[in-house]
């Protein structure tokens, strides 16, 4: 089952009134249609777990605020670009460092924050960090349990 990692009231905090309206009113009677915030809110924090999923175990149960910000900025870019309307420049800037951190999760060069258990798939050719083990001096990926002589 899939976690929203942003809410309504946040998309309406950043979006103005009538651009949301206008967004998400597809049968231009005036209002938005029903359910369609939902699910563009879902499809934003889809993305975010699209991204990070080799990293962390997704759907994040509490996303820590890194990843609601940017299921929030993704929800944005879907938005605007319902109408294809311009995004305003500090949002692009914004949407952009969202992606570019995600991806950095992604490659193990940024984790998301202390309580979220990393996964590190088997082929993911990185360097995994075993508590509690010292790496072997010399021989990559090789770990030797902790003795009198390894502190």
């Amino acid at each position: 089952m899939s976690v929203a990692y942003t809410t309504i009231g946040a998309v309406q905090g950043k979006i103005p009134g009538p651009v949301l309206t206008d967004a998400l009113d597809d049968d231009a009677d005036g209002n938005a249609d029903t359910g369609l915030l939902d699910v563009i809110i879902q499809n934003a924090s889809d993305a975010v777990d699209a991204l990070i999923c080799n990293r962390v175990a997704t759907p994040l149960a509490a996303p820590p605020a890194s990843v609601r910000s940017a299921a929030l900025w993704f929800a944005v870019e879907e938005i605007y670009g319902r109408r294809q309307k311009e995004l305003p420049k500090d949002f692009a800037v914004a949407i952009r460092s969202a992606r570019d951190w995600l991806m950095a999760v992604r490659e193990g060069k940024q984790q998301l924050d202390a309580t979220v258990a990393p996964v590190l798939m088997a082929a993911s050719g990185g360097n995994p960090v075993v508590p509690g083990r010292v790496p072997v001096t010399g021989v990559a990926n090789v770990y030797a349990a902790p003795g009198p002589d390894t502190y």
